[in-house]
Order: structure tokens, then sequence, then C-alpha cells
């Protein structure tokens, strides 16, 4: 309320007082001049009229007690009515942008890893391109799960390429040609990288939840493993013979002769240094090709017997 608006009801109220007790001034006159002039000889008239002086006389002090003092300096303001100083609103926190809860929460972190930072700055500019440089008050969990749908959205090769470029127009792409979108794995990774900065923004009092925690994501392998078929296992027995054959000859001969129909072929103008200490390379297992550790022993024996 303003001052002026404040200033025009006290007028109206000491209008409306004056007039009222102007009444009650003009009736109590009146119920005088009555008992003096001997209209009322009735004791019950008079016991009346003395009651209703009294009552009016108990309103007439409780105005006076409730109301404004008339006897304050025309114009001024009364006590119930004059305007109370403002108390200062408290200022809340402001809160910052997303590129600023960057630098907050991880950038200025010291025992974070460079491959940490320089991934959690992607995937914040990856939630910028889509919702903009929001307030980190204004990320809440719809906004996370329109982030979750649109990252399923786009294709699988976003992920390898360059980050730059239009997400709407990756989406269609993905729908027009039908492209295999980005893996669970993929989503996945990019709401563990937010989370984690949300926990800091959380500790730091700058964030009061995780929008980012608490989300599904589908984690089927697309290729599930087999085992291989006897067709395949011929042609990797075969192709790990020729590969044993080139490397026996580079290792165990000096500027040695060979001939390979998939590897090329070596007519002793080069050689291989150093050569190995013994005889041969040790022979060392990444893999069974799906296969039992007997068939592995099988495939050692084979390529001894080379």
């Amino acid at each position: 309320m303003t001052r002026y608006e404040d200033l025009l009801k006290t007028r109206a109220f000491l209008t409306y007082s004056t007039d009222a007790l102007e009444r009650l001034n003009q009736h109590i006159i009146t119920l005088r001049q009555d008992m003096i002039s001997g209209k009322m000889q009735d004791k019950a008239s008079l016991a009346s009229k003395t009651e209703e002086i009294e009552r009016l006389h108990d309103t007439l002090v409780k105005l006076f007690q409730t109301g404004p003092a008339l006897s304050q300096t025309p114009g001024a303001v009364p006590p119930s009515h004059q305007l109370a100083s403002p108390s200062p609103t408290p200022t809340a926190p402001t809160s910052p942008r997303l590129t600023e809860a960057l630098n907050l929460g991880l950038l200025a972190d010291r025992q974070k890893t460079d491959a940490t930072k320089k991934e959690t700055a992607r995937t914040v500019t990856l939630l910028i391109q889509v919702s903009g440089d929001k307030l980190v008050q204004e990320i809440t969990g719809r906004i996370a799960g329109e982030f979750r749908d649109l990252l399923f959205s786009l294709p699988s090769s976003y992920a390898k390429g360059k980050q730059e470029l239009d997400l709407n127009a990756e989406v269609e792409r993905a729908q027009e040609f039908d492209l295999p979108p980005l893996s669970g794995k993929s989503v996945k990774n990019h709401f563990m990288r937010l989370s984690a900065l949300w926990n800091q923004l959380i500790r730091r009092e700058i964030a009061e939840k995780n929008p980012w925690s608490n989300w599904d994501f589908d984690l089927t392998k697309r290729n599930p493993r087999r085992a291989w078929i006897d067709d395949e296992l011929a042609l990797l027995s075969w192709t790990c013979i020729t590969i044993s054959q080139a490397i026996r000859a580079v290792t165990e001969q000096d500027f040695p002769r060979h001939r390979s129909s998939h590897f090329g072929n070596l007519d002793g103008s080069l050689d291989m240094v150093p050569k190995p200490v013994r005889d041969r390379l040790p022979i060392i297992a990444v893999g069974r090709a799906g296969q039992s550790v007997e068939w592995l022993s099988q495939a050692f024996a084979r390529a001894q017997a080379l």
C-alpha cells in the first residue's frame, strides 16, 4: 500500500468518526433537555434514558480508545495508520548457470583428472545445446528425462564424431536412414558424469537435489557373443599358421626369404633386429575364441609343431 492510499483511508476514518461523535453529542443534549424540562417524570422512562446515556458514554470511550486520537496535530497520520518502515527482504542466493556450475563443481577441483574434466565438459556442452545455459535450480527431472530421450534418438555415430553437429538434424537423419541409436552404455555415461557434477554442487549447497540419479538404461548387448563354428575355426587356424610361419621366418632367420599369399614376400634384402634371446618367441594366449581350455592346448600343440 502506498503512503497516499494510507492517507486517504485515514482521512475517511476521521470524517466518519467526527460525524458519529457529533450525532452522539446531539443525542446526549436532547436527553439532558428532556430531563430538565420535566418531560420524563416517569421513573421507568428516567431509568431507561439514564441507561441509554451510560451506554452512549461507554461507546464514546471505546471509540477514543480504539480509534485514532482527534487531539493529534491536523494533517498528522494516526499511529495506527502510520507506515511502518519496510523490513529488508532477504535476498536468496543466486543460482549459477550450467557453465559457471561446471567451473565451480568440477573444473576447479584439482583432484579430478584431465580426462574426467574433458568428458564432463563435453556432456555439459551437449546439455546446453539441448536446454540452453539454464540456472542450476531450473534443471529438474523433466529436463533430465527430455535429455535422456534425445540421447537415445541420436545415431551411434554421434558419440564418435564431432559434437558440433546440429542435434535435430542428427535425430532426423537417424530416423530417415534407420540408423542404430546411441547405446545404453553411452547414455548412462553421460548421466553418470552429470550426476557426479550435481553431487559436488549439492555439497557446496548450490543444488538441492540430483535429477540425474536413479534412471534406467537399456544395457543389453546388441551383438551377443557366441562360439565359433568349425569353418570359422578352420579359417582361424589356417590364418594363425600363416602368421606363425611369417613370424618364425623373420625371427629365426637372418635376412629371411619367405613367400605368403596374404602377408607379402621377403626376398632376403631385409632383416629384423633384435632377434629373440631364445630360439622361438613364447606363445601367450589372449583368448579362446569361445572354446574350451582343451581346444586352446591343442592349438598350442599345433603351433609348436610348425
